[in-house]
């Protein structure tokens, strides 16, 4: 159960769009499941993190999440620790717990939101088709 409500945790906090919930449930069991990719490497982890950092001195607003953003020593910092967080980041509704339970059948394990207020994401395979959808969506400035 434990794992269920945290993963449905992460889908809820990645996408507001009912009809990703199984894609991202999708990329987190393909990364679970491959040696190579050892890091979920969720940016909600990090936003998480932060937000619950021990020290509110240290407590940081941070959209976007940046590379130093990455460092957080946390048992929910997704890039620093293998597998699932500590715990769940958040109360999931029943369509993302659904989402846990029962993931798309893909070969995604990249996702990305599409920078353009719709709250959708792009898809991915590879990293090679990652990075450019990250410079699509967030072209250097």
């Amino acid at each position: 159960m434990h794992e269920v409500i945290t993963i449905a945790s992460l889908i809820e906090r990645e996408t507001p769009i009912a009809a990703e919930r199984e894609y991202i449930s999708s990329v987190i069991m393909n990364r679970l499941g491959s040696a190579n990719f050892p890091f979920l490497e969720f940016d909600s982890t990090i936003v998480y993190a932060w937000a619950h950092h021990p020290d509110p001195a240290q407590v940081q607003n941070i959209h976007p999440v940046l590379f130093v953003h990455l460092e957080i020593d946390s048992p929910f910092n997704t890039y620093r620790r293998q597998g699932l967080p500590a715990g769940p980041i958040a109360s999931p509704g029943i369509a993302a717990i659904r989402a846990a339970m029962d993931p798309a059948d893909s070969n995604y394990f990249f996702f990305v939101g599409r920078n353009d207020g719709t709250g959708n994401h792009t898809f991915t395979r590879t990293l090679a088709e990652h990075n450019r959808a990250v410079a699509r969506y967030f072209p250097p400035q």
